[in-house]
């Protein structure tokens, strides 16, 4: 496995995640759509793919993963607050799913940082 191609190819991903996350918090929803909590998983999922393709993007180093972490979850705060000013609602349970997602992606993301160096060594 190329360690250096899935770190780029990671860093892309990572950015296009981030692309997503913004351009859709702040569109317009249809609530006639909503699915119940489905958004909360949505919000999860979302930034648990951020986080987890920004972590793989570089070294693992636990400092670099807590930044990326807490990163995340002020980007999910900030938007949860800036979102009303945009006819959307902005709400704590959202906020909670975006700090569980970037928990879990930066979780999962030591544990494929470690499949790829064992890989490698072999």
């Amino acid at each position: 496995m190329n360690v250096r191609l899935v770190r780029r190819g990671s860093g892309g991903l990572a950015l296009l995640c981030f692309l997503i996350i913004v351009v859709a918090s702040f569109r317009p929803i249809d609530l006639a759509v909503s699915v119940n909590h489905g958004d909360k998983v949505g919000h999860l999922l979302a930034y648990a793919a951020l986080a987890f393709f920004w972590s793989l993007a570089g070294t693992q180093g636990l400092r670099r993963l807590i930044v990326i972490f807490i990163v995340c979850a002020l980007l999910g705060s900030l938007i949860e607050v800036i979102q009303p000013s945009f006819d959307r609602f902005g709400g704590i349970a959202d906020a909670v799913a975006d700090l569980l997602g970037a928990g879990l992606g930066v979780l999962l993301s030591v544990v494929g940082g470690t499949v790829m160096s064992r890989q490698q060594s072999t």
